[in-house]
């Protein structure tokens, strides 16, 4: 029973100084972003913490790597009008894996914005030890929403 009450411990242990790796934003308070001439932007943003990978998530956008996010970050990319592919790839002890793709059709002057979302998953069973998994995911807010949250962030850096 001691074994097991220690290894709960350090899984817990190890489960937070993870989750804590991929810090949190300290950029400046978010302010939106001028779409370029005949453009628009797409926001990417997070308003709590992620996955316990330890890393933070890369961005892709047009299979372009974008930035990292940070907990309680941002990232703004302005894009050229028409169909875009928005990719989160998590990131495992420097491995990228593969990525949860969404589209977007921005019209010109338009935006996008993106929230990502910590959420469980599943439950992991070793040595007689329960660990619940959670997942990094990433949808498509309407716009409304999308401005009124990110609005609690800062830019990632």
């Amino acid at each position: 029973m001691q074994r097991v009450f220690r290894h709960s411990v350090f899984l817990a242990i190890l489960g937070f100084a993870l989750a804590g790796c991929a810090g949190t934003a300290a950029g400046p308070d978010f302010q939106p972003v001028a779409a370029p001439s005949g453009g628009g932007v797409i926001y990417i943003y997070a308003l709590g913490g992620f996955a316990g990978y330890g890393e933070s998530p890369v961005f892709l956008v047009d299979d372009r790597e974008v930035g990292k996010l940070q907990n309680k970050g941002f990232l703004a990319v302005p894009v050229s009008a028409g169909a875009h592919k928005v990719t989160m790839r998590s990131v495992v002890i420097g491995m990228k894996l593969p990525g949860r793709e969404n589209t977007v059709k921005l019209a010109p002057g338009g935006s996008a914005y993106f929230r990502v979302d910590r959420k469980f998953d599943s439950y992991a069973y070793s040595g007689g030890v329960v660990t619940p998994i959670y997942i990094n995911e990433i949808n498509r807010v309407p716009n409304a929403a999308g401005r009124a949250e990110i609005a609690q962030t800062k830019q990632s850096g």
